[in-house]
């Protein structure tokens, strides 16, 4: 199942379509109930066990995909931590390197963290765009190595080295883990089947009682609304609200910016 549609999707759409089919369900449900039972009325307790198994079992698939991207998103933090401390050291380690080589790395890593700081550079419309630069910079920055290297290879220059190697393995891990690793669409397919079921049973259970509970089922589709589109921001690193705060490169960017 390809989910790239899916997050592209803004999260309010997300929400607002997530709501509307919850309560197409609960609705579908309660006509489905009323139009059973009008004869053969079913008993409150096997209805009500029902539901009870079918809300279970899709609590336990949000607290698994909760988990899942709570995690990743824990990562994603750790990362960007990580990154910030990797190009400063990698900035640092630069003046190691003879004065023209040291003056365009340096500036390749200026611009390396103005790309990091820019939330829309990692949009849909620009994602590719940002990482093709990054990919180049990491290019011109190895040349620098192999440059100095072959031209005087001291323990310094190795030091530069060690810096670049883990400037791009942190780089490489964010990247995998903020635009590749997400949750996958098969488990997304299941949480949707198994909460549209949940709400057809739910709905079928106030059919069978011949209730109209509207303010109930609002809040209902609300609720599982607002837990699955919770989940998408948190898998999600590049838009919505649950963002990684990038207050350690902004940081970072401040320090090195008017060297």
């Amino acid at each position: 199942m390809d989910t790239s549609l899916f997050y592209e999707l803004p999260i309010f759409v997300l929400f607002l379509g997530t709501i509307a089919l919850s309560l197409a369900c609960i609705e579908g449900g309660r006509r489905l109930g009323g139009f059973l039972n009008r004869k053969d009325r079913e008993s409150s307790g096997s209805i009500g066990s029902a539901v009870a198994a079918t809300l279970g079992l899709l609590a336990f698939i949000l607290a698994f995909t909760f988990s899942v991207a709570s995690t990743r998103y824990d990562a994603r933090k750790q990362l960007l931590t990580d990154g910030a401390n990797a190009i400063g050291t990698c900035y640092l380690r630069a003046d190691f390197l003879p004065d023209e080589q040291r003056i365009v790395a340096q500036r390749l890593l200026r611009e390396w963290v103005a790309l990091r700081i820019d939330r829309d550079s990692f949009g849909s419309d620009r994602v590719e765009t940002t990482l093709s630069r990054a990919n180049e910079i990491q290019s011109e920055l190895w040349d620098l190595v192999v440059v100095a290297g072959r031209a005087r290879a001291t323990p310094m220059t190795a030091l530069f080295a060690d810096a670049c190697n883990e400037v791009f393995d942190v780089h490489s891990e964010r990247v995998t883990k903020g635009l590749v690793n997400r949750i996958p669409g098969p488990l997304w397919l299941v949480l949707y089947v198994v909460s549209m079921l949940a709400m057809v049973t739910v709905g079928y259970q106030l059919g069978a009682e011949g209730s109209r509970r509207w303010i109930g089922m609002a809040l209902l589709a609300v609720a599982f609304a607002t837990v699955l589109v919770t989940i998408a921001d948190l898998d999600d690193g590049f838009r919505g609200f649950l963002r990684v705060s990038n207050q350690p490169m902004e940081l970072l960017y401040q320090d090195i910016e008017g060297e």
